[in-house]
């Protein structure tokens, strides 16, 4: 496998999690979306499997690592059933995601919004329903699974601003 075949299977890895991460802000905000096709879930899958069998295939077992946390976010996410403002937080994080995902170096941005969703979950009245109780614990433990991608990424990706 040529170093530009390994290119080309990371920049499409890259996209198929971009596409994954903006489908995910998408059912946040509208319950009712169909995700069909699983959303390059396993186009994801299959890329990283092909890419890890190729020379100095570390890149790809990070990204591998990453997809298990975002296959736990997705569970996560289906289990929202009923729209709430409290969704409309975490979907703007998965679209800042969803961009940052795609750039050479860690940004931070959407790892400092989840900080600030974090603080924002704790500042909240407390749920007047169980449904409401549910869909919040749910959303929640999406911000949680994001730490999991983070700590991934984070060992991997340099900051920006940091010279290699």
């Amino acid at each position: 496998m040529s170093s530009l075949n390994l290119l080309e299977y990371k920049v499409r890895v890259v996209l198929l999690f971009s596409q994954i991460f903006n489908e995910l802000a998408r059912h946040l905000r509208d319950t009712e979306h169909i995700w069909s096709g699983g959303g390059g879930l396993l186009e994801a899958e299959d890329m990283l499997e092909q890419a890890i069998r190729a020379p100095r295939p570390a890149y790809f077992y990070m990204r591998e690592r990453q997809l298990e946390a975002i296959r736990r976010r997705v569970q996560l996410v289906a289990r929202v059933y009923q729209m709430l403002p409290h969704g409309e937080l975490p979907a703007g994080v998965f679209e800042e995601l969803a961009e940052d995902v795609k750039m050479p170096r860690c940004t931070g941005r959407a790892e400092n919004r989840l900080a600030e969703l974090e603080k924002q979950f704790k500042s909240m009245p407390l749920p007047s329903t169980r449904e409401e109780f549910e869909i919040r614990a749910e959303l929640l433990q999406i911000t949680e699974e994001r730490k999991v991608y983070f700590s991934v990424a984070k060992r991997e990706k340099r900051p920006v601003g940091q010279d290699a």
